[in-house]
């Protein structure tokens, strides 16, 4: 049987046309990844100028502020000082030193200083100065490198306390004053309890040269871990605070819309000072940039349309493609390719060879004597009669190949017929179908596949024997 029933593709010659339209798929690359990249930017300015825009026309909060009803004004003003109030608490309670300690588990140290002294002096002022000492900025940086603060934490002073007693037991009738020194842990209180011992010794030069001659003494110095209940009433007001006003704000909030509730915010941000700074947000929008994801999505992009349309144009090809073409759709024997020996660029020779694998290096006259011997061979030695009959119409007829190849048959004994597939002249083809043995001529990418198929189909109809195929 002949005839085919279904067309059969070949793989190769998908990676034939693939790999032949090279430029077209360079072009198709950079023709995606420009469009697609330039829409991103184009894009991404547009976004740019409408986000710069929309700063720039922001209004204040205050302003917004009066454009609203005065019942809407009053709640949001009232929310802004809570919400002043709820970060002060809010503030304290992260940043205070005295709020990050554990109340049941305070790490204390107590220092008694007696002040002796023969000639008469006001002791009260003294004690005042004696005490202030240990308040001084160069005094509460060494406390905050001991206790790992920050530098501009203010809340320091909380760990020294201080207590202007007018006279103590272990003093006598001496005026007596205390330091009393507070953290988490007892190394700590300890450094900072020689630090105030150490800044006692080196003024009392200093306190001489104000007042009467005078010392002051060291009357005890008691270190214990205690139950501090001062810190822990001031947590827990502390805490109280930050309920009431979180309550409080939540309760006013539930009455205003999300476009009011946002307008508090800023309303709030505006009293505190912390104002938009437009330069700055305007600074942070990203600027328009080429995009190198959307490069490598063009790229990608045109890769897959340019495969994609290659693909179309190979399945609705209606031309026979290839040898390998006709091998897979036709069970007839191929006796060779008469195709000129062009010299080609490497890429175009590995192409042409991968697409026709029955193509030899050999001369063509060597060709045409291999096709004359293997059709003599075919063929019965009483039966000298042949056809060569192409679906192409005019080619045989115009091809000098084929015209040696009809006289090497000629000598061969041979009577040859050569006709095409015509309508126009059915007299030449009915009698090339007269005889017993019929050759096709076909030419790759010219000859289609329906006309092969019609005239094979003919050949069947009147019982001629196709020998085989020649390619031109």
């Amino acid at each position: 049987m002949t005839n085919r029933q279904e067309r059969i593709y070949n793989f190769k010659d998908l990676i034939y046309h693939l790999i032949k339209g090279w430029k077209l798929l360079f072009l198709s690359v950079c023709l995606c990844a420009i469009l697609l990249t330039a829409i991103k930017y184009v894009r991404d300015c547009h976004l740019q100028k409408a986000q710069i825009l929309s700063i720039q026309e922001e209004k204040k909060a205050s302003e917004e502020l009066e454009e609203l009803s005065t019942s809407d004004q009053e709640k949001i003003k009232d929310i802004a000082m809570l919400n002043l109030s709820l970060r002060d608490a809010s503030n304290y309670k992260e940043n205070s030193f005295a709020m990050q300690l554990d109340p049941y588990h305070v790490e204390e140290c107590q220092l008694k200083y007696a002040i002796e002294s023969d000639g008469k002096c006001d002791y009260f002022l003294m004690k005042q100065y004696y005490v202030s000492m240990v308040e001084t900025e160069e005094i509460q940086e060494q406390c905050r490198d001991i206790l790992s603060l920050r530098q501009d934490d203010s809340t320091v002073n909380e760990c020294i306390s201080t207590d202007l007693m007018e006279t103590g037991d272990e003093g006598g009738d001496n005026p007596v004053f205390s330091i009393t020194i507070k953290s988490a842990e007892k190394d700590k209180t300890k450094k900072i309890t020689e630090l105030v011992k150490k800044t006692m010794d080196d003024i009392v030069g200093k306190a001489n040269q104000k007042w009467t001659k005078h010392e002051i003494t060291l009357l005890s110095e008691t270190i214990e871990k205690t139950e501090d209940e001062r810190i822990r009433k001031l947590q827990e007001e502390n805490d109280q605070r930050i309920y009431e006003l979180s309550y409080r704000i939540n309760l006013i909030v539930s009455n205003l819309s999300a476009d009011k509730a946002t307008l508090a915010e800023e309303y709030t941000d505006e009293l505190a000072g912390i104002e938009k700074d437009k330069e700055e947000m305007i600074s942070k929008i990203s600027p328009a940039s080429i995009s190198k994801k959307m490069i490598l999505v063009g790229m990608i992009l045109g890769c897959m349309i340019y495969a994609m349309c290659v693909l179309v144009i190979w399945l609705f090809n209606p031309k026979l493609q290839s040898v390998n073409e006709w091998k897979d759709n036709y069970k007839i024997e191929v006796y060779g390719s008469l195709d000129s020996r062009k010299k080609r660029g490497f890429l175009s020779d590995f192409l042409y060879k991968l697409k026709n694998d029955c193509l030899d290096i050999r001369t063509k006259d060597v060709i045409i004597r291999s096709m004359v011997s293997r059709i003599t061979m075919d063929m019965d030695t009483e039966e000298k009669k042949l056809a060569l009959i192409s679906s192409h119409i005019d080619f045989l007829k115009e091809n000098s190949d084929i015209a040696v190849l009809c006289d090497e048959l000629k000598k061969n004994g041979m009577d040859v017929k050569v006709s095409d597939f015509s309508m126009q002249d059915m007299d030449s083809f009915r009698e090339s179908l007269e005889r017993k043995y019929v050759i096709l001529a076909e030419v790759i990418d010219q000859s289609k596949m329906k006309e092969i198929d019609d005239l094979l189909h003919e050949c069947d109809r009147r019982h001629v024997e196709v020998l085989g195929c020649i390619f031109v």
